[in-house]
């Protein structure tokens, strides 16, 4: 029905793809989000408790917290009511 993205469904879609520990390119490819718009999220769903940064050997990696899970579920049933 809409064709642009706004900001909660980019959230949910990050978040989403968080749900194991990946990566800070692998989200910006596979939300299609450029790496300033990138930036910008993760630093404000860190900041907000929604995903952890966890650094493992080299890498460090993002991954979703059990209040972003809930922010996931939630949104789910959100969209249910709305459809």
């Amino acid at each position: 029905m809409f064709s642009r993205r706004g900001r909660f469904e980019i959230i949910h879609d990050i978040l989403t793809l968080c749900l194991k520990p990946v990566q800070k390119t692998y989200i910006m490819y596979q939300a299609n989000l450029s790496y300033t718009q990138l930036q910008k999220y993760l630093e404000y769903l860190v900041q907000i408790q929604l995903l952890e940064v966890r650094n493992v050997e080299e890498d460090t990696l993002y991954a979703v917290t059990e209040k972003g899970l809930n922010l996931i579920e939630n949104y789910k049933k959100l969209l249910n009511i709305l459809e």
